[in-house]
């Protein structure tokens, strides 16, 4: 993962036009009734409605490092339309010869193209940032992380963020 702060998570929080609605979006379609992640939904939603700065950087702080990926989910929903458009242009320019690059045998990553998959890592990297440029969204890391966390597979992404760290 690329190395970021708290202090983004909060920004992009800020930052976003309607979290009330985003939060809801994440509860109807990712929460199922009951699941903890309902009750820490509805807190998150209770510390940004407020309007206190220091009630969301505290639960922010409270959340992490358990919490991070619904943080990262969640930020998603912040800022859907911009990074589903995003995304989409990419997964038309690179899914199929980006899918060719490698395999997962049992959930193993294996390189079938190494030098294929690392260019087109760094191509994708350049667009990502070409992309929150022109969407005006947190021109950080923590943001780089959502939408690579929203472009590629689980298992793939050690891989991506060891060739993303070379970039940087």
């Amino acid at each position: 993962m690329l190395a970021y702060n708290k202090e983004e998570i909060f920004d992009s929080f800020r930052a976003a036009p309607n979290v009330n609605a985003a939060l809801k979006k994440f509860l109807k379609n990712e929460v199922k009734r009951g699941d903890p992640i309902e009750r820490f939904t509805k807190d998150l939603r209770t510390a940004v409605s407020g309007g206190r700065d220091d009630a969301l950087k505290s639960f922010i702080d409270r959340s992490l490092p358990d919490y991070e990926p619904h943080l990262m989910v969640i930020s998603r929903y912040l800022y859907n339309n911009a990074i589903e458009e995003i995304i989409s242009g990419i997964y038309e320019r690179h899914a199929d010869q980006f899918n060719e690059t490698y395999s997962l045998d049992s959930g193993s990553f294996e390189y079938k193209d190494q030098s294929g998959f690392e260019k087109i890592i760094a191509d994708v990297a350049k667009e990502v940032d070409a992309g929150i440029g022109e969407h005006e969204l947190p021109a950080t890391p923590y943001m780089r992380n959502v939408i690579h966390g929203a472009l590629f597979d689980e298992q793939v992404m050690p891989e991506v963020y060891r060739v993303l760290g070379s970039l940087q």
